[in-house]
């Protein structure tokens, strides 16, 4: 075949294995969460408890939870237990509405974070 259906075949095929499993591939999950968080908090110039202390409304907060969840592998609930917001329903909520209606500048800016 040609290139092109070399290439789609190649998307098809599993990708490599990391080898983590289970309690293992969460806790990297977690950590690269945490990284992420920590990067993401100097796009708005936030301190982690200012973030915490934004109410879920916040263009800001969305940004950094929809990024997470995003690039990440993490529950939906421990980012809402992580970011203080309550109820995972406030973060999947958040989530989706900074993918829908956000500020194309922010959600640039978010990006640019993970490379």
């Amino acid at each position: 075949g040609g290139e092109s259906f070399k290439s789609w075949l190649a998307d098809q095929l599993p990708r490599q294995s990391d080898n983590l499993r289970g309690s293992q591939r969460a806790a990297h999950d977690e950590l690269e969460a945490e990284r992420l968080l920590a990067d993401a908090l100097r796009v708005p110039f936030l301190s982690e408890e200012e973030l915490l202390s934004l109410k879920n409304t916040r263009a800001e907060k969305r940004a950094v939870v929809w990024l997470l969840k995003k690039h990440t592998t993490v529950e939906v609930a421990w980012l809402a237990q992580r970011l203080n917001m309550g109820h995972r329903t406030s973060a999947s909520r958040a989530i989706s509405r900074f993918e829908h209606a956000s500020d194309p500048e922010l959600k640039r800016k978010m990006l640019q974070i993970t490379g």
